[in-house]
């Protein structure tokens, strides 16, 4: 079996040097990538901000990496879930359930989600973690 994160190494690299959407076959790997180790976990995250369109199987892994409570990660996640115009109603509902998740960070990440929703006001990530 092949290791996927070397087969996504060069893309990925180019993608986030410059700000570049990774080729179609690579992106079908991004949710695989999303339960690799950690290093792979954040570079895959920080990639998402650059792309235009995600697979519709990232969005429940985010769900689970928000559920993980890794206060960086998830900032790195909310940048990322940000810069897309459509979120998934499934995406809007999963982070509603997580709501009940009484750990500082989740509820942090899930709260700022849900205020900067396509369609709702501004806010940034750097003054919603100040309180987490």
């Amino acid at each position: 079996m092949r290791d996927p994160s070397s087969f996504v190494r060069g893309p990925v690299a180019y993608a986030l040097r410059f700000k570049a959407d990774l080729p179609e076959a690579v992106q079908y790997e991004i949710p695989f990538l999303l339960k690799g180790d950690d290093s792979t976990i954040r570079t895959m995250v920080d990639t998402l901000r650059f792309q235009k369109k995600w697979p519709e199987a990232v969005w429940p892994e985010l769900l689970n990496l928000i559920k993980a409570n890794d206060v960086s990660l998830n900032k790195s996640i909310v940048a990322a879930v940000q810069s897309q115009k459509n979120w998934p109603q499934e995406f809007l509902q999963g982070l509603e359930r997580l709501k009940d998740i009484r750990r500082a960070s989740v509820q942090a990440t899930v709260g700022l989600l849900l205020n900067a929703r396509p369609g709702t006001g501004p806010d940034t990530c750097e003054s919603f973690f100040e309180g987490a």
